[in-house]
C-alpha cells in the first residue's frame, strides 16, 4: 500500500525518457474533451482492444476517470509469516502484502471470518482508476489524493500492474465523490455502501476494529 506520491504541488512534470510515453502523450490536453462529455467508457471498448482492462477515454490534463465498485473491502493485519488465508477472495480486489513485521490482506469484507486473528478495518469503498496506466505516467495519485487530504478524508491506496485503487471509509464515499467532482474528475458510482451517493442500505458485516497504536487507516 502506498501513500500520497508524485510531484510536489505546482511542480512541472518532467519530459518522458526516450522510448517511453508521457502522461500528456497518453491522455492529451484537457481541451480534447469538453466538460461533461466523456464519450464511451473503457468497458464499451473492451471487446475491440482485447485488453483485460482497456485504456479509458482520454480526459486530458489532471482529469481522471474513476469507478466506485459495488463490493466493500476490508484490510486485515495478520502476523508476519502468516500462511496465505484461504478466505481472502474477491471481487473486487485481493491484495496480500508481506513484510518482516506483518502480513496485510485486502479482500471483500463479506469474506473476512468473524474469528480472524488480527485487527480489521472496514468496510471500505474500493475506487478504481478506470485506465491502464503507463509506468512513465506521473502525478496520478497526487491529482486524486491531494483534494481528499485537503478535505480531511483518510485513504489507503493499492497499485496493481495496470492501475491504482483508492480505498476509503464507506461513510466518506459521498464526500469523496463531491470532492473529486469539484476537482474535475469523472466518477461513476456503482456502489451500494452507506454514505455513497443515493444509497444508505448496505449492511456492515464486519465492524471496524481499532487497535491502539495502529494507524493504518489514517495513512493518506
Amino acid at each position: 500500500m502506498s501513500t500520497l506520491t508524485g510531484l510536489p504541488p505546482g511542480a512541472a512534470r518532467p519530459a518522458a525518457a526516450p522510448g517511453t510515453t508521457s502522461r500528456d502523450d497518453v491522455r492529451g490536453p484537457a481541451t480534447h474533451v469538453p466538460a461533461g462529455d466523456v464519450g464511451p467508457t473503457s468497458l464499451d471498448n473492451a471487446a475491440a482492444t482485447g485488453h483485460p482492462r482497456p485504456a479509458a477515454t482520454v480526459l486530458g490534463g489532471d482529469r481522471v476517470r474513476l469507478v466506485v465498485n459495488p463490493q466493500a473491502v476490508a484490510v486485515v493485519r495478520l502476523p508476519a509469516g502468516a500462511p496465505h488465508p484461504d478466505w481472502a477472495v474477491g471481487p473486487p480486489l485481493v491484495s496480500i502484502t508481506r513484510t518482516a513485521d506483518e502480513t496485510s490482506v485486502v479482500c471483500a469484507t463479506s469474506c473476512v471470518p468473524d474469528d480472524v486473528p488480527g485487527p480489521v478495518e472496514g468496510p471500505l469503498v474500493a475506487v478504481t482508476v478506470d485506465e491502464v496506466l503507463e509506468f512513465s505516467q506521473v502525478g496520478i495519485l497526487v491529482a486524486l489524493l491531494k483534494p481528499l487530504a485537503d478535505a480531511g478524508i483518510p485513504v489507503l491506496t493499492v497499485s496493481t500492474f495496470d492501475t491504482d485503487w483508492v480505498l476509503l471509509p464507506a461513510a466518506k464515499a459521498a464526500a469523496a465523490a463531491s470532492v473529486w467532482h469539484a476537482a474535475g474528475h469523472d466518477v461513476e458510482d456503482r456502489s451500494n455502501h452507506p454514505g455513497a451517493p443515493g444509497d444508505s442500505s448496505h449492511p456492515e458485516r464486519v465492524p471496524a476494529v481499532v487497535v491502539p497504536g495502529d494507524e493504518a487507516a489514517e495513512r493518506s
